[in-house]
């Protein structure tokens, strides 16, 4: 095994001599046959004990190089390292994910150099807190040519940046060379310029590859307009995520920017602050099949609710840890103004587990928390009394589909309200029979009278 190979971190070896290889004098292709499924789940790739040849080494390359996954800087470094060392091992890349870097350690003519070691990267995740990464993946006013750009399918990007209009498509003219883009993900966290930062003028013409998939985070801090120019560049979009910490309007001006609107049939809609008001440009979504609320929606407006019955919807879903208003959800499952192409209703905003059963006091005042009981977390706004009509537990007849941790809530309050009434009833059994256990042994004590004089009686 060579020297470059002894060093490499990505897999740890046995440092004494090869074992006598049978193997290398197979046929190719009845090797390649044997690794395949030795290593074929991409998940588990087990590493070999002992030292591989010249002629196993490859082979096994593809496999513990299919997915490289980076955490933090100094591992960075070492893949840099190593890649440098043995560039052909970047061929055998598909997925190439660096997480929590923090620091402009790893310089921007190595970072380059990495990229342009892999020519069949398929997916690829950034997050990176020094902004180094996202000037050489996506540079200002010019587009990068890496060799993996015809191959790329998802960019997840979630990137600190100095750039006051992260979106102006001035940054962002290298997606238009990922000619076969389908996923992409962006979030910028826009900190303060250290020094002053120029205006780019965005490009007259800019226009990604269909996408299928396209979410975008607005932070603080984002421009609108380079945001609205971005988003009329993407055509095709199947699913569409907007999580926005902006005021409302933001989300309004995104469905309003989109250049084909009538392909979203899949909406996710993220709010971390409590909102009155969907906008009306979601009627623009005239194929949206699908929503899925992300956030506060507890104070969604009635007008809120007319606006999802004027479209075609199949499906709601209601994420963890999100808030909605039961009533109306109520009125879009039944009644006259029930929204007639909703097929299922998926909510996962309150969750329950039954624990163990109740022994003293203390079990009720924390709620069953020692004894291993999740109870539902009800607000004023999604409420128990509207959960049991929902999960069709209650007096009117419901023909939509409802799943999620709702049933596991909806049961666990029930048997909490069980569990509690077994546990008043065992302690009042339970003080019944003290008191008989107190005459008992002053029936004991007296040799067997239960009375202390003939006038005595029951």
């Amino acid at each position: 095994m060579s020297s470059a190979r002894r060093n490499d971190p990505q897999v740890e070896a046995s440092t004494s001599p090869p074992a006598i290889d049978r193997l290398s004098k197979l046929p190719m292709e009845l090797l390649e046959k044997i690794f395949d499924a030795a290593y074929d789940d991409p998940y588990d790739v087990t590493m070999p004990t002992a030292p591989l040849s010249r002629t196993l080494l490859p082979l096994f390359d593809r496999y513990v190089w299919r997915t490289v996954k980076i955490f933090g800087d100094e591992q960075l470094a070492k893949v840099c390292n190593t890649l440098r060392r043995r560039p052909i091992i970047g061929g055998n890349c598909r997925v190439f994910s660096v997480v929590d870097i923090k620091s402009p350690r790893t310089s921007r003519d190595t970072l380059r150099q990495l990229f342009d070691t892999l020519p069949n990267l398929v997916e690829l995740v950034v997050n990176d807190d020094s902004g180094q990464i996202l000037d050489v993946l996506l540079p200002p006013n010019r587009q990068t040519v890496f060799p993996f750009m015809a191959t790329i399918k998802s960019v997840v990007c979630f990137c600190r940046t100095q750039r006051i209009d992260p979106y102006n498509p001035a940054y962002l003219a290298s997606l238009a060379s990922m000619t076969s883009l389908r996923t992409l993900e962006l979030v910028f966290l826009v900190t303060k310029p250290v020094n002053a930062q120029p205006v780019l003028r965005p490009p007259k013409h800019f226009s990604v590859a269909p996408l299928d998939t396209l979410s975008i985070t607005i932070m603080h801090g984002v421009a609108a307009e380079g945001l609205r120019l971005f988003v009329q560049g993407i055509t095709g979009v199947r699913a569409l995520a907007i999580k926005h910490y902006r005021d409302p309007p933001s989300l309004a001006r995104i469905l309003q920017a989109l250049a084909s609107p009538e392909t979203v049939e899949d909406l996710q809609v993220g709010a971390p602050k409590s909102q009155s008001n969907l906008p009306a440009e979601l009627k623009r979504l005239a194929s949206l099949k699908r929503i899925t609320f992300r956030g506060q929606f507890g104070e969604l407006s009635q007008d809120s609710f007319e606006i999802l019955r004027g479209l075609p919807l199949e499906r709601i879903d209601v994420d963890k840890n999100s808030d909605i208003s039961s009533s109306e959800l109520l009125t879009i499952v039944h009644g006259p103004a029930k929204l007639p192409t909703l097929k299922r209703l998926h909510l996962d905003n309150v969750y329950g587990e039954v624990g163990d059963p109740l022994q003293m006091d203390s079990d009720l005042e924390d709620y069953g928390e020692e004894c291993c009981w999740s109870l539902p977390k009800w607000t004023t706004a999604f409420r128990s009394q509207h959960c049991r009509n929902l999960v069709g537990a209650g007096d009117i007849a419901i023909d939509v589909e409802v799943s999620g941790t709702i049933l596991s809530a909806w049961e666990t309050e029930n048997e909490w309200d069980e569990a509690v009434q077994d546990y008043h009833q065992h302690r009042q059994s339970y003080s019944r029979g003290g008191r008989f256990a107190l005459y008992l042994d002053e029936y004991d004590s007296d040799g067997g009278e239960m009375f202390d004089s003939e006038d005595d009686e029951y």
